[in-house]
């Protein structure tokens, strides 16, 4: 096939965008090296004394800095899950949450921020106004997804938290269509 260009030399081919690419093993290199704190630079600094030569690699710092944040934006990682469930299971057996439900529990707000953290998963925030007008957050939940059955299964572990307080029932059903 004839060109109508000069051919890029041998040591740049490594940052023309169509032969860049992070391979499988070396993300997964790459993602484990990073959870125990080191930093991407470093990383590919050790990549490429691996690979012989950073014009081997057939990514850049960049490349390997956007795939590796892309996969922790993607993951909930299992780690991160057993603290936010250990902190909220804290939160359920918090009296003060409980007590400020029971008397500013009447009206509850069920505001769901969608995907503006870390993890780009819907956070749900349960709350209410006390008697001075500031908000009070009874509870909170990141979800996995949002559906009909996510969204109910939050309320009712919340109810059951909160001691089986319950809202008016046509309330509830509103909140669950």
């Amino acid at each position: 096939m004839d060109h109508n260009h000069q051919l890029a030399n041998e040591e740049f081919v490594q940052f023309l965008q169509s032969h860049r690419s992070v391979n499988t093993g070396d993300l997964e290199h790459a993602i484990l090296m990073h959870r125990v704190g080191i930093r991407i630079p470093q990383i590919v600094n050790l990549q490429a004394y691996q690979a012989g030569g950073y014009n081997k690699m057939r990514y850049t710092e960049k490349d390997l800095r956007n795939v590796v944040d892309q996969f922790h934006r993607n993951a909930l990682e299992v780690g991160d899950a057993s603290q936010v469930l250990a902190y909220l299971d804290g939160r359920a057996n918090d009296s003060q949450s409980r007590l400020d439900y029971q008397y500013f529990g009447d009206v509850l707000v069920f505001d769901s921020t969608y995907r503006t953290n870390a993890y780009r998963k819907p956070l749900v925030i349960l709350v209410s106004v006390n008697h001075h007008y500031v908000t009070t957050i009874f509870g909170y939940a990141l979800i996995a997804d949002e559906t009909k059955d996510t969204y109910k299964w939050v309320l009712e572990t919340f109810l059951e938290a909160m001691e089986k307080k319950h809202l008016s029932q046509l309330l509830l059903m509103e909140m669950l269509q």
